[in-house]
């Protein structure tokens, strides 16, 4: 068997995985439980999402320390333990008590081992296996995250919530994280060195250690750029339920609007994912910030279904492929070899970002009653991000000798 195929086949266990990880069933759901837990504890908005806030700066923390994990310790085994962990966590979600403190401590400890089941090791795995299709490959991993966003926030606000209660509906999600994910990567999910033990080829990893990144502009540049432009976006997308409810939207359509949403992301996914191995320049990324400015610029407005819609969609194609672009990146321009160290200290950054826009939003909210100048800030974030995105140069195709199509010569002549 060569490197493709089996590449391949951890590519979709991954994504699989990945539909019930930290982003869908943490963050992607993080609106839909709102308003419910504010009418049973009587806290503001801006209070909600401070405690996803400060959890998300945490997460930053835990999002180097599982990049780092998985360089030393592997990413298998990384996800092994960080899966049954997170699980756990998310369970005691729906046995929190009505203290603000509580719910704030719980979101620490989340933050802290949520990202050990979020992209960053998934995407370091699947890149060390894949070369000329890497974009693709990336693309199709996160889409793991589209699927689960497309299915899981609908269900819980229309089913889970108005049948179980949210707490049911929490102790259920935590649950669901750990039958589906724990055995794919227990079963299905390898590191390209492992395959060496069963006779697939790999290609020699390389790549630039964590140190020379952090000195490099190239790395802080792409790292502010998407920490506006990823908390821009996540300000709109995680309040896309109080949004359209507030506009006088039914919950089940505002609900349906969720896997909308989620749809666009998908598609978005794909599309970067065609675009970046078409491509060798950064700034063709441009467009998908667009995406999410006009994604931004609508979602206040919207007033009728189809503005709605278009809203959301435009925002999951933006928000979807932020999070494969940096990956991409990071990947192009200082190699696969210490690509988890490296792409969690990318992701720190971005998460901060996208931790951040949330809590702002709904502080101007409870400032302005109201999302319109959360919008204007969030659209002069926008515009700085597509600016400093304008002065990265290209990055540099690395195609090893023995590539995703080749069999390298010590497996072949141990098969």
């Amino acid at each position: 068997m060569d490197i493709s195929r089996k590449g391949w086949g951890v590519t979709f266990a991954s994504m699989i995985a990945l539909t019930v990880g930290s982003p869908v069933i943490s963050v992607g759901t993080v609106g839909v439980f709102m308003k419910p837990m504010l009418a049973e504890f009587g806290w503001s908005r801006g209070d909600y999402f401070a405690a996803f806030t400060v959890g998300g700066l945490v997460g930053s923390l835990g999002m180097l320390l599982a990049g780092v994990a998985s360089d030393k310790f592997g990413g298998r085994n990384s996800l092994l333990v960080g899966i049954t962990l997170y699980a756990l966590t998310g369970i005691c979600f729906g046995l929190i008590g009505p203290t603000w403190a509580e719910y704030m401590v719980l979101w620490l400890i989340v933050g802290l081992l949520a990202m050990s089941t979020s992209a960053l090791i998934y995407v370091k795995i699947v890149s060390g296996w894949m070369d000329s299709k890497r974009g693709l490959a990336i693309a199709i991993v996160m889409v793991g995250m589209g699927i689960g966003n497309m299915l899981i926030p609908p269900l819980t606000a229309s089913y889970l919530i108005p049948h179980y209660g949210w707490r049911e509906a929490r102790v259920i999600l935590g649950v669901l994280s750990f039958v589906v994910a724990f055995p794919l990567v227990f079963f299905f999910v390898r590191e390209p060195h492992e395959a060496a033990q069963t006779h697939v080829a790999h290609a020699p990893q390389t790549g630039e250690p964590l140190v020379v990144a952090l000195r490099s502009w190239i790395f802080w540049v792409v790292g502010l750029s998407f920490l506006l432009s990823g908390g821009a976006i996540a300000a709109f997308q995680f309040n896309v339920l109080p949004i359209l409810t507030d506009n006088g939207f039914d919950p089940a359509i505002a609900a349906l609007c969720l896997s909308v949403l989620a749809a666009g992301q998908i598609v978005g996914r794909f599309g970067c994912g065609f675009m970046l191995d078409k491509f060798q320049n950064p700034k063709s990324v441009l467009l998908w910030l667009g995406f999410g400015a006009g994604g931004i610029a609508l979602l206040p407005q919207a007033g009728s279904l189809p503005v709605a819609i278009m809203a959301v969609l435009l925002l999951g194609f933006s928000y979807a492929a932020e999070q494969q672009i940096t990956a991409y990146f990071m990947s192009r321009y200082y190699g696969v070899k210490n690509l988890g160290s490296i792409y969690g200290a990318i992701s720190a950054i971005y998460l901060f970002g996208i931790s951040s826009g949330p809590f702002i939003a709904s502080r101007l909210y409870d400032r302005f009653h109201d999302y319109k100048v959360a919008a204007m800030v969030c659209e002069a974030m926008m515009v700085a991000a597509a600016l400093l995105l304008l002065v990265l140069p290209a990055y540099v195709f690395k195609r090893p000798g023995a590539d995703a199509r080749q069999i390298a010569e010590p497996a072949a002549k141990a098969a």
